[in-house]
């Protein structure tokens, strides 16, 4: 089982991350505007700089279950966890409201945290949610969370390491 994500982070987490991005573009804005003595490189520098921050929230993250262990890929980040190794599984889902300039946005992150060694590992992605399926058949919501990539994930880890803890 092989899927992609895209990575979400809380709100507090994305304020911390746009804040250094922010200053991590002024301050190589700075400096090679300084070191070339021209303003019109630090302004190329600053939106190329900005561009490739952005570039790198856009990429998605992957997960592949095998069956034995699961691994996580985001950049050059690798992580594999084996199913013997787990001892805790859980999937929770929050519904996020926020303002931005066309209104009120709603949607749901849905966050998977696999506890192996005494460590957690916490993924969080958005929901794709058919929101027009959901006004037609409130019931269908449940349906929608029970087939999420995440869940489908969790089910086929459970699966899985009954099939290790039999052998």
């Amino acid at each position: 089982m092989k899927e992609k994500y895209n990575r979400t982070y809380d709100a507090d987490e994305n304020i911390a991350i746009n804040f250094i991005s922010l200053g991590i573009t002024f301050i190589a804005a700075l400096f090679i505007g300084l070191a070339t003595s021209s303003i019109t490189c630090g302004y190329i520098t600053a939106i190329l700089v900005f561009s490739g921050i952005t570039a790198l929230n856009a990429i998605k993250s992957e997960f592949e279950a095998q069956k034995t262990c699961v691994t996580f890929r985001y950049l050059i980040k690798e992580t594999t966890i084996r199913y013997k190794d787990i001892t805790n599984m859980k999937l929770e889902r929050k519904n996020q409201e926020y303002q931005s300039r066309s209104g009120l946005s709603r949607g749901y992150i849905e966050t998977l945290t696999i506890t192996a060694n005494g460590e957690d590992h916490v993924y969080s992605t958005a929901m794709d949610i058919d929101y027009d399926k959901v006004a037609e058949d409130p019931a269908s919501l449940q349906e929608q969370f029970d087939n999420s990539k995440f869940s489908r994930l969790k089910r086929y880890i459970e699966d899985n390491m009954g099939i290790i803890s039999r052998s």
